[in-house]
């Protein structure tokens, strides 16, 4: 059929592009990108560094057809500028990579240069391949960060077990108040190259029409085998906290995802924008990109979306030339720009946290210490009371007086314009002082602490203090 307009037609723009990703609160932006065959080495048997006559590697095999991605150094040039300008609008602290080339180190390394390069020299460095190693098959998973937000403890972990088509890897990053968490990417085996019935794995991974395609069986092992994996290694990190990414190639209610929920992860996309989705296949959107915390970690994330600058964009954007003018001259004209738009097939994800070290002092009068980076200095009610605070940074600390409020009845939305929580200059520093019943009573403040060397105009009560919000705020 074809629509014959009769008369002008107008045209709006229902889905508009977005220079960069929403801003996410939080002291920590991590990022999960496929990044569709990132490979160095091209199918015309060149290299990104001049090099000829090469191959690529594929279950031991060096073959010029297990190469993948860009088909020669000028396609690839067009493809890596395209996931550049993405990754630079994200601004992640940490990223969680899929579909890179593996050949250890030189394709993740080639990135990294480039993005530097665009965003500022040593902004991000990559996370080494585990000593267990990366796998046999042509892609692997990878993983970068900045540097100067995050250092890794301890070397990065993989796991190699053979359910696993590409090894799962793991690193654990201090943050700079050295709390800890463990950053886990994934990209479970495809739905596509369905088994043929005399395949020994025919039986579970057939396409059973019930929409979850070919391999199901292997990507529900594979779930059943990372979410074991990952508990492993929650003693050897120094903690619980654990984000697992990636491209599991299963859309939210498969039974992958499911499995890893009854075991107990928190699905941060659904729980933030229910009509999510990072990828279209024949004209049907769906999620197969993921972002799961463990459950000690789901409270201190403050946003998870997908930047959709893939998705919906229409191929004939992105880096080939195949089919396109002047290399096909009675093709269609090339529509390519170096921009973040149809970087890759997958929208990448992006998600916030807010990581804190809480102090807590006993019911003596206690002189308390920060760290070097955000710290939560909570109270939980007025025996905690004539603390001094030595080195409270406004803007990056907090004190949480939410248990302090709970327990003298405050059920109203403002203390401090109530009267209930009050700051006041002196000699020894700034004091802040409950007042149980308020502007109104009878009863006189309580001193709770002294910030040495802060005034009152330091403070902004929304900025610093905790009230009621179990999600805390900004802190890019």
């Amino acid at each position: 059929y074809k629509l014959q307009p009769t008369a002008p037609v107008a045209f709006t723009r229902a889905n508009p592009r977005t220079p960069a990703p929403a801003p996410v609160p939080g002291n920590l932006k991590l990022g999960s990108f496929n990044v569709l065959n990132y490979f160095t080495t091209f199918t015309d048997g060149t290299t990104a560094d001049g090099q000829s006559g090469q191959r690529c590697l594929l279950d031991g095999v060096s073959l010029p057809s297990n190469c993948r991605g860009a088909s020669n150094l000028a396609e690839f040039e067009r493809q890596r500028s395209k996931i550049v300008q993405a990754m630079a609008a994200i601004d992640a602290d940490a990223f969680g990579l899929m579909e890179m080339h593996n050949n250890g180190s030189v394709a993740v390394q080639n990135l990294v240069d480039a993005l530097n390069a665009q965003v500022g020299a040593g902004t991000y460095a990559a996370v080494a391949d585990p000593a267990a190693g990366t796998g046999s098959d042509a892609i692997k998973v990878a993983m970068i960060y900045k540097p100067s937000r995050l250092a890794p403890v301890g070397d990065a972990q993989s796991d190699v077990d053979p359910i696993n088509n590409r090894p799962t890897l793991a690193q654990t990053f201090a943050t700079a108040n050295a709390e800890r968490v463990t950053l886990v990417v994934n990209h479970f085996k495809s739905k596509g190259s369905c088994p043929a019935e005399s395949d020994p794995d025919y039986a579970g991974n057939f396409d059973a029409g019930d929409g979850q395609g070919c391999w199901n069986g292997r990507r529900l092992a594979q779930a059943q085998r990372l979410g074991n994996w990952v508990a492993s290694l929650a003693a050897g990190a120094g903690t619980p906290d654990a984000l697992v990414m990636g491209d599991l190639n299963a859309y939210a209610k498969e039974d992958p995802i499911d499995h890893l929920l009854t075991a107990g992860y928190v699905d941060q996309i659904g729980r933030f924008n229910t009509f999510g989705y990072s990828y279209v296949f024949d004209g049907a959107a769906g999620r197969l990109d993921h972002g799961l915390t463990s459950p000690s970690l789901a409270s201190k994330v403050t946003d998870a979306f997908q930047w959709q600058i893939n998705a919906d964009e229409p191929s004939v954007i992105d880096y080939n030339t195949e089919f396109k003018q002047p290399l096909c001259p009675t093709c269609g004209p090339d529509y390519y720009s170096a921009t973040a738009y149809r970087s890759s097939d997958h929208d990448p994800l992006v998600m916030g946290l807010y990581i804190v070290k809480t102090i807590q002092g006993t019911t003596g009068k206690d002189k308390l210490f920060g760290s070097a980076g955000d710290d939560v200095f909570a109270y939980l009610g007025l025996a905690d009371a004539k603390d001094t605070l030595l080195d409270f940074a406004p803007g990056e600390d907090r004190i949480d007086l939410r248990a302090v409020l709970a327990g003298i009845g405050y059920v109203s939305t403002d203390p401090v314009a109530d009267g209930v929580v009050r700051l006041r200059d002196s000699a020894k520093g700034l004091k802040l002082q409950i007042d149980t019943d308020g502007s109104v009573g009878a009863a006189k403040p309580k001193d709770l602490a002294v910030l040495k060397g802060r005034t009152a105009a330091d403070i902004l009560p929304a900025r610093d203090l905790v009230f009621f919000d179990p999600v805390f705020g900004a802190r890019r």
